[in-house]
């Protein structure tokens, strides 16, 4: 047995309803929603996990045990971690935007080999330098960058600094 409804509409015209067609309508909906609340649940999970490895790799990555960097093809600071704002004794903030070799000691700018752009990134450069502190002070480093060449938003250096005062004080 078929039962039939009647729906009065906003213009006054009454129509007809198979309720068959509407249990049909209404399983396919809550079958749909239900799909849908265990996608949206995956996506949770997977949000979450990757929200957890992000935390746990940029811990890795500013309490690094060296200063990294990553500097625009023309050497300004894009990134740097909490390491290199220590051992320069700067504020991590005041370091981004701020062009690299402000932090190279001026003797060492005329003689540094390290000039973004000057390398094809096959290999890293490698040098040893001298740099400043906030406060003026200088230690010596060893700096390692390598080109990353990005496609779409240009070249960028990836920079190792290392501090090695106290290999040169013995």
């Amino acid at each position: 047995t078929r039962m039939r409804a009647s729906i009065e509409t906003n213009g006054g015209k009454i129509e007809s309803v198979d309720m068959e067609d509407h249990r049909l309508v209404f399983h396919q909906l809550s079958a749909h929603q239900f799909f849908l609340e265990q996608e949206i649940e995956k996506l949770r999970q997977v949000q979450e996990k990757l929200r957890r490895e992000y935390a746990r790799y940029r811990e890795l990555y500013d309490k690094a045990p060296v200063g990294y960097c990553t500097l625009s093809a023309d050497g300004v600071i894009l990134d740097a971690n909490e390491t290199t704002a220590a051992l320069l004794r700067a504020q991590l903030p005041d370091l981004i935007g701020q062009p690299f070799e402000r932090y190279i000691h001026p003797e060492d700018r005329r003689v540094s080999r390290f000039r973004p752009g000057g390398t094809e990134g096959r290999m890293p450069q490698v040098q040893e330098s001298r740099m400043l502190r906030s406060d003026g002070s200088a230690f010596r480093v060893s700096l390692v960058s390598k080109l990353n060449k990005r496609h779409r938003l240009g070249n960028e250096y990836h920079l190792i600094i290392t501090d090695i005062s106290g290999l040169h004080q013995r």
